[in-house]
Protein backbone atom coordinates (compact mmCIF):
# COMPACT_ATOMS: atom_id res chain seq x y z
CA UNK A 1 0.00 0.00 0.00
CA UNK A 2 2.56 2.45 0.72
CA UNK A 3 5.06 1.65 -2.18
CA UNK A 4 2.10 2.47 -4.22
CA UNK A 5 1.72 5.93 -2.99
CA UNK A 6 5.16 6.43 -3.95
CA UNK A 7 7.12 6.03 -0.45
CA UNK A 8 9.96 4.79 -0.17
CA UNK A 9 11.42 2.51 2.73
CA UNK A 10 13.94 3.63 4.77
CA UNK A 11 17.43 1.48 4.50
CA UNK A 12 18.18 2.47 8.12
CA UNK A 13 14.34 1.87 9.70
CA UNK A 14 12.11 -0.20 8.57
CA UNK A 15 9.02 1.50 9.91
CA UNK A 16 10.75 5.21 7.66
CA UNK A 17 8.73 5.94 4.79
CA UNK A 18 9.74 8.80 2.83
CA UNK A 19 8.41 10.42 -0.24
CA UNK A 20 10.12 13.26 -1.75
CA UNK A 21 8.67 15.63 -5.14
CA UNK A 22 9.74 19.11 -6.81
CA UNK A 23 6.69 20.23 -4.95
CA UNK A 24 6.96 18.36 -0.95
CA UNK A 25 8.79 16.23 1.26
CA UNK A 26 6.58 13.72 3.27
CA UNK A 27 7.98 11.63 5.85
CA UNK A 28 5.98 8.91 7.39
CA UNK A 29 6.84 6.73 10.78
CA UNK A 30 4.27 3.70 11.45
CA UNK A 31 5.00 1.81 14.45
CA UNK A 32 2.30 -0.92 15.45
CA UNK A 33 -0.88 0.88 15.12
CA UNK A 34 0.56 4.47 15.08
CA UNK A 35 1.65 6.62 12.54
CA UNK A 36 3.43 10.14 12.66
CA UNK A 37 3.36 12.23 9.31
CA UNK A 38 5.58 15.51 9.03
CA UNK A 39 6.18 17.28 5.80
CA UNK A 40 6.76 20.97 4.08
CA UNK A 41 3.70 20.99 2.24
CA UNK A 42 0.19 20.72 4.36
CA UNK A 43 -1.96 19.98 1.12
CA UNK A 44 -0.15 17.02 0.10
CA UNK A 45 -0.08 15.42 3.96
CA UNK A 46 -4.10 15.97 3.60
CA UNK A 47 -4.32 14.13 0.28
CA UNK A 48 -2.05 11.21 2.00
CA UNK A 49 -4.54 11.22 5.14
CA UNK A 50 -7.52 11.15 2.82
CA UNK A 51 -5.57 8.08 1.04
CA UNK A 52 -5.10 6.57 4.02
CA UNK A 53 -8.49 6.60 5.31
CA UNK A 54 -10.31 4.68 2.41
CA UNK A 55 -8.10 1.44 2.81
CA UNK A 56 -7.66 1.67 6.94
CA UNK A 57 -9.55 2.99 9.75
CA UNK A 58 -7.74 6.30 11.27
CA UNK A 59 -7.99 8.98 14.17
CA UNK A 60 -6.60 11.96 12.93
CA UNK A 61 -5.29 13.79 16.70
CA UNK A 62 -4.13 16.54 15.11
CA UNK A 63 -0.46 17.89 15.70
CA UNK A 64 1.97 16.63 17.05
CA UNK A 65 3.31 18.40 20.25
Amino acid sequence: MISSLEFVSSSHDSTLFVKCTDASHIIMSLYVDDMIIIGDNIDDISILKTKLAREFEMKDLGYLR
